[in-house]
């Protein structure tokens, strides 16, 4: 059976409807992943990356959904070192994805629903996630600090959803703070999951068992594409040095050119 033909086939048996490429999309809208499904979940390990930070002028205060997260750039990585990268497309007004011929990467409202991902390849397990919504003017919002940065709101971590055994270790990266503040540790524009802990050593197929739906806020950048980096401030005495090492470089200068007298 084509991987094509297997994937309509399973999903038929699995929801007792025909699948195409953007199925996935119709799952979400019909509640199929909600919050809140399991009673044992693997453990989340998560760690901030405070470097490189990002300045923003505002962030939205509406609900974000996949279906406004065009642009995000997400890149797979499997266990025989293979590693595919696409590119964030609505399905829906309110659901989007990132379907390529290795992984699926599927969200509707991220306040409230699962996002799904599963993997496509038959050859190797999903072992690590990196996905940078700042790309498509978005960021991750986490749990704190509660109510952090103005608009964010609460914010919520990454958690499994559907209960894997095992361990999962999570990095947030690129901090963004509000224009002229520093960041508050509650923004970032990429987070990079590592699976290699769950049981197993990483997701498998889909043909081998279901797809792992994890939770995950995101929020909307107030004004698309309005993310900078930070001016770096000179500090105060560098210039006053420079210039210092400036003159003595001159009067060294005006000693080597005095005339001799006989």
């Amino acid at each position: 059976m084509s991987n094509g033909n297997a994937r309509r086939g399973f999903f038929t048996r699995r929801f007792g409807i025909s699948a195409g490429r953007n199925c996935f999309g119709f799952f979400i809208a019909a509640g199929v992943l909600v919050a809140g499904q399991a009673a044992l979940a693997a453990s989340v390990t998560i760690t901030k990356d405070m470097s490189s930070p990002l300045s923003t002028t505002a962030i939205a205060t509406a609900d974000t959904n996949g279906g406004k997260m065009g642009g995000t750039v997400v890149t797979a990585g499997f266990s025989d070192g293979t590693t595919q990268s696409g590119v964030w497309a609505p399905v829906t007004p309110s659901i989007g994805q990132v379907l390529t011929d290795l992984f699926l990467l599927g969200a509707g409202n991220t306040a409230s629903s699962s996002w799904l991902l599963m993997n496509l390849n038959p050859n190797a397990l999903l072992t690590r996630l990196t996905i940078d919504v700042g790309a498509g003017s978005h960021v991750f919002d986490t749990a704190l600090p509660n109510q952090g940065t103005e608009n964010s709101l609460a914010g919520l971590n990454f958690s499994d959803s559907l209960g894997f055994p095992g361990s999962i270790s999570v990095t947030y990266s690129r901090p963004v703070g509000l224009t002229g503040a520093d960041p508050l540790g509650d923004i970032f524009t990429v987070m990079t999951v590592n699976f290699a802990g769950l049981e197993g050593g990483g997701i498998a197929t889909y043909v081998s068992g279901l797809g792992f739906n994890f939770l995950q806020d995101t929020d909307a950048l107030a004004r698309a594409g309005d993310l900078s980096s930070p001016a770096v401030p000179v500090p105060g005495a560098l210039p006053l040095f420079v210039s210092g090492l400036g003159g003595l470089g001159l009067l060294m200068y005006r000693r080597r050119r005095r005339p001799i007298n006989p």
